[in-house]
Parts: C-alpha cells; sequence; structure tokens
C-alpha cells in the first residue's frame, strides 16, 4: 500500500466577509454611469434633431426668399422688354427696379442670418445688377435721352447673377 498523502492543512489570512455596504456602493456606482451615459446619449440625439429641424426650417426660408428674389427680378426684366422708349417708361423702370432692389435687399439680411456668406455675397451682386439699371436708367432720363437701348443688354445680365444665387444656395442646403 502506498502512502497516503497528509493534507496540507491552508489557513487563509484576511478572508473576513466583505462590508455590508460594498455591495450596494458598486451596484450603485453601476446604475450611476450607466445613467449618465443614457443621459449624454439622449442629450446628443436630441440636439441633432434640433440641429435637423433648424437646418430644414432654415432651407425652406432659403428657397422661399430664392423664390421672391426671382419674382423681383422677373418683374424688373419685364418692365425692361417693354422697351417703349418714353419719359414715363424711363420711370416706371425707376419705380419697379426701386422697388425689386428694397425686396432684394431685404432678403439679402434675411441670407446674413441664416445662409452661408456665398450666398449672401450672391444675392448682393443680384442687387448690384438692379442698382446698375436703376442708375443707368436714371442717368439717361437727365439728359432726355429715352432710347434705353442698353435696357436689353442690361436685361440679360440679370438671369446670370440670378443662376449663381440659385446655385449658392442649391449648395448650402442640407439634404
Amino acid at each position: 500500500m502506498s502512502p497516503s498523502p497528509t493534507p496540507v492543512l491552508v489557513q487563509l489570512v484576511g478572508q473576513e466577509p466583505p462590508p455590508v455596504w460594498l455591495g450596494p456602493l458598486l451596484t450603485g456606482g453601476f446604475v450611476l454611469v450607466a445613467a449618465i451615459i443614457a443621459l449624454l446619449s439622449l442629450r446628443w440625439s436630441d440636439l441633432r434633431k434640433l440641429a435637423r429641424e433648424d437646418r430644414r426650417q432654415w432651407d425652406a426660408e432659403l428657397k422661399a426668399s430664392y423664390v421672391a428674389v426671382g419674382e423681383h427680378v422677373r418683374a424688373v426684366r419685364t418692365v425692361l422688354a417693354r422697351n417703349e422708349g418714353t419719359a414715363d417708361y424711363a420711370a416706371k423702370i425707376l419705380s419697379t427696379t426701386d422697388e425689386a432692389m428694397r425686396g432684394v435687399r431685404e432678403h439679402i439680411r434675411l441670407f446674413e442670418l441664416i445662409a452661408s456668406p456665398e450666398v449672401t455675397k450672391a444675392a448682393e451682386e443680384v442687387s448690384d445688377k438692379l442698382s446698375a439699371i436703376w442708375r443707368r436708367t436714371f442717368i439717361e432720363m437727365t439728359r432726355d435721352q429715352w432710347k434705353l437701348k442698353w435696357a436689353a443688354e442690361e436685361s440679360e445680365k440679370l438671369p446670370g447673377a440670378l443662376d449663381a444665387l440659385r446655385d449658392r444656395i442649391r449648395a448650402s442646403l442640407r439634404v
């Protein structure tokens, strides 16, 4: 018979039961970390939703402003296309162009708030073209030159400026 090994008695030192408060403390700590993570995640999600809603609203306002600027330009081009060559016609150009410039400037102020600087600059170019038409008409009125042969030429510059505005608005729209 072989000798059986004698068991080694090992006494564990410091094996006291854990404190009563350790379990609830660890549980509370994990619950607190999970709550903070959930709170941050919800906050981030809400901020994204609000930003998306703001962009959608601003996009609608950009589109509406572009349409309004286009209507102002169309009114001026319509008057310029008549080319009647009379003093009354020149006065009609002045009044229509003045009204269009005021409307475009109003939309420029809106673009300054909600659009990129490129959109604002493009709208200012449209306003500059309208201003050039107004100035040229006024100069010819003071010289008693009612021919206004330049009217069609100036009228053709407006669509290019309006197209540049449209392209910049399209680039700034968030899809």
